[in-house]
């Protein structure tokens, strides 16, 4: 996907623009790809706390569907926190407005040990915006 997210305050979000290699049925987005786009900026929005987090447990509701080459925006909050836990809710939506999908998760932060790793691994500070690929 080739992701760029951007991070602020307990939020991250991006842009993605699907082309038609992504169809899932009758000329519309695939929704496991909606659901990976929803989970990439919430598990990022816990970063700018500092955390690199993973996903526990995530539900998505599709709300319209979405249309190859259509440009999409996607964003998640971090709407709690507890220890290691950040409940985090996030959306896409299309390049009219319309909600596409809205997701709820559960994302567990790395502890201290295994975020000093990751951060040699990936060279990736959380919290710095722009991470991801270009």
């Amino acid at each position: 996907m080739r992701l760029r997210i951007e991070i602020g305050d307990g939020v991250a979000q991006t842009t993605w623009r699907a082309g038609d290699n992504f169809v899932g049925w009758s000329d519309k987005l695939h929704g496991g790809l909606i659901a990976t786009l929803l989970d990439e900026v919430m598990a990022w929005a816990p970063s700018s706390y500092d955390s690199w987090a993973v996903t526990a447990e995530l539900s998505v509701r599709y709300r319209s569907p979405a249309i190859p080459g259509e440009e999409l925006t996607a964003i998640g909050r971090v709407s709690e926190r507890r220890r290691r836990i950040y409940v985090v809710i996030g959306e896409v939506r299309g390049g009219d407005g319309r909600l596409v999908a809205e997701g709820r998760g559960r994302y567990l932060g790395a502890s201290p040990s295994e975020k000093a790793e990751l951060k040699a691994q990936y060279g990736v500070q959380p919290g710095e915006a722009g991470v991801g690929g270009e």
